[in-house]
């Protein structure tokens, strides 16, 4: 067997793999384990190579991500090529792209920008339905796939009128999960691109956590605690911490008093001084009167 058939044959096997789409148990959003996605069983097909001008990579129907990172995916596929290919069915019409891309977005934008013509490609008779369906279980269960693309997912899930349940038994998570998911939706664009961004620390359960927290605060006190976790590489445990001592700091009196008020008696030339630490730089106007009277009328006494 000539090594060209061998890797066709290889490849036939991958996409038949990825189209059954077996869900391996991962881990949700809050960390909470999830269960095995059902498969989807579509049978084996040729794998043919597909020129990319026929594909409408305008065509964004079934594609749920966030960004589309191929920096790293682009040098792969310079020195090895596509080892996946991707998933197509034709289009109804005549004028335009040929093919309707299912699932390899990714891939496919990566093999255009290193310079290739044409793609590795199985071409698919599916409905809607199971375009769908193939999409969202192929790329679930690739690593590449965020929670964010999850949370898009399971909104697009849920405009076709899928219930919770019926979520549950394609991307195996739980109606929680799913709300926790969809709840990063929720968050400044800013943050959700934080959560989407393999190469930091800052992950959904962070900005969870945080939501929690801050509530509808605003972009930029979100944003000051995403780069506290990533500069500081804190745990969601570490966020809690912080997040209440800066809390605890914030919420303490500023300058109330140089004297003890029940213990002093300035007509009587009696003083009792507070055991107090006053930071001069961080006054407010106000505090900054007060405190100059105070000290007027102590200089007042000592003549």
């Amino acid at each position: 067997m000539s090594s060209g058939k061998r890797e066709q044959t290889e490849a036939e096997t991958m996409v038949s793999s990825l189209e059954a789409a077996e869900g391996a148990a991962g881990t949700a959003a809050d960390g909470e384990a999830v269960s095995p996605a059902p498969s989807i069983a579509l049978g084996a097909g040729k794998v043919q190579m597909v020129p990319i001008e026929d594909i409408d990579l305008a065509d964004e129907a079934y594609m749920f991500r966030a960004a589309l990172r191929t920096g790293p995916l682009e040098e792969s596929i310079k020195a090895q090529g596509i080892q996946v290919p991707i998933v197509l069915r034709a289009k109804d019409g005549r004028k335009g792209p040929k093919f309707q891309l299912i699932c390899g977005f990714r891939r496919t934008t990566a093999a255009r920008n290193a310079g290739l013509t044409e793609v590795p490609a199985v071409v698919r008779m599916l409905t809607d339905e199971e375009a769908y369906r193939v999409s969202v279980l192929e790329n679930s269960n690739r690593k590449t796939y965020s929670d964010i693309d999850k949370a898009i997912a399971i909104r697009g899930y849920e405009a076709r009128g899928y219930t919770g349940t019926d979520i549950a038994g394609v991307l195996g998570l739980n109606e929680r999960q799913q709300r926790n998911v969809k709840s990063l939706l929720k968050l400044p664009p800013a943050v959700q691109e934080a959560v989407d961004d393999p190469e930091q620390p800052f992950q959904a359960t962070h900005a969870i956590t945080l939501r929690a927290l801050l509530g509808d605060g605003k972009p930029a006190d979100y944003l000051r605690w995403v780069k506290r976790v990533n500069d500081e590489q804190l745990s969601v445990a570490q966020l809690k911490k912080e997040f209440r001592k800066a809390a605890a700091k914030k919420a303490a009196p500023g300058f109330v008093s140089l004297f003890q008020p029940k213990q002093t008696d300035l007509k009587a030339g009696e003083v009792r001084f507070s055991p107090v630490k006053v930071e001069i730089g961080k006054l407010t106007p106000t505090e900054k009167v007060l405190m100059k009277a105070e000290l007027e009328k102590l200089l007042k006494l000592l003549g």
